[in-house]
């Protein structure tokens, strides 16, 4: 479930973004027509299973369809993606995941921004 907070815009790319709200700490990940809504936790948990998802099918002889394969435990509900959606979801979480850890950096060395304490 999204958070009533107005997110801030973490990361985006020409094929997504990652909103982030710094009140309740939820990521809302924008990947073409899928909204994805995590704690920091599943966030991160998103990125590494996004990092080490493998095709269920051989990519370089099936071209462009799609052979990464993403479902919930009780098989409900599914996404698949082609290599180059995979790339470019990999890209998006690996941008987002440099801002949020930069961002903690800047917090840590420099404090929070006045808007926030």
């Amino acid at each position: 479930m999204s958070c009533l907070h107005p997110p801030e815009r973490l990361y985006d790319s020409e094929h997504g973004a990652v909103l982030r709200c710094k009140q309740c700490g939820r990521f809302n990940v924008l990947f073409g027509p899928v909204i994805l809504t995590h704690s920091r936790q599943g966030f991160e948990e998103f990125c590494d299973l996004i990092r080490g998802l493998n095709p269920d099918a051989d990519s370089v002889h099936h071209g462009a369809s799609r052979c990464y394969h993403l479902h919930t435990p009780d098989r409900q509900f599914g996404l698949a993606f082609t290599q180059e959606e995979v790339d470019e979801l990999r890209e998006l979480l690996a941008g987002a995941l440099a801002m949020d850890e930069l961002d903690g950096l800047l917090d840590e060395t420099l404090g929070p921004p006045d808007d926030e304490t």
